[in-house]
């Protein structure tokens, strides 16, 4: 993957009294579902049937709050807070099947790689920032993943379904 988007701005603050914030955040939501056209249904042949999927979902969630160390900031505030949150679902489905008079294989894989990171950062600044309230750097990060597979197999004389779900998240 590319560099993550990055919006880079250099201020100088001059508080007058009320709050400071730099905030980032955000919500994603990525789907791959490898599935039949008409769901639920197999895959068949006259000796062997054979039905396959593999649903492969891969992203990159990354969400920093910097407030890079040099940034002047003087006056008085009644709060200072540096924020990050990200919320993000992944869901992965793999879905197959097949059927066949002599052998019937069916194979479900559902692959979900990719890294998730929150961030926030405060670094010393230039100047002199009088508070009258609270000083707050924080990260909140949710990253819920489903991923699932199923594969079926029917035959009279041999029958394989292997299903295979692989998640790897830095």
């Amino acid at each position: 993957a590319g560099q993550p988007d990055l919006l880079l701005v250099r201020v100088s603050v001059q508080a007058l009294g009320g709050a400071i914030a730099v905030t980032a955040a955000a919500t994603t939501s990525n789907t791959a579902n490898a599935i039949p056209e008409k769901e639920g249904t197999n895959a068949e042949g006259e000796d062997v049937g054979v039905g396959a999927s593999v649903a492969v979902n891969r992203m990159d969630h990354d969400v920093t709050a910097d407030l890079q160390a040099g940034t002047p900031i003087t006056g008085s505030a009644t709060t200072f807070t540096v924020g990050a949150a990200g919320n993000h679902t992944t869901v992965t489905k793999a879905q197959n099947g097949a059927k066949g008079d002599d052998a019937g294989v069916g194979v479900g894989a559902a692959v979900t790689i990719g890294t998730s990171d929150t961030l926030a950062f405060a670094g010393s600044g230039a100047g002199t920032l009088s508070l009258s309230g609270n000083a707050a750097v924080n990260a909140t990060h949710l990253h819920q993943v489903t991923a699932t597979s199923d594969a079926d197999a029917a035959s009279s004389s041999a029958a394989v379904g292997a299903s295979v779900v692989v998640t790897v998240l830095d």
